[in-house]
């Protein structure tokens, strides 16, 4: 799995989460 080293990183992928299935 993807192991996010800063906490940038995360909201980033959490973002992501959010937003790719919109966006789809």
């Amino acid at each position: 799995m993807f192991k996010p080293k800063t906490k940038a990183q995360t909201t980033t992928l959490f973002a992501w989460a959010l937003i790719a299935p919109a966006a789809l």
